[in-house]
């Protein structure tokens, strides 16, 4: 597991998987599927 906050290549840097928060942007080549809703109560 690899944890960082910085901008990467996931083809070029080599991985298979990543699991994000937010937004996809106008990364192309890239989808995104959603596979859990998390609702705050504040």
């Amino acid at each position: 597991m690899h944890f960082t906050d910085r901008l990467v290549d996931l083809v070029d840097d080599g991985f298979d998987l990543c699991v994000g928060n937010g937004p996809l942007g106008q990364s192309a080549g890239l989808m995104s599927r959603a596979i859990a809703i998390e609702r705050v109560l504040v």
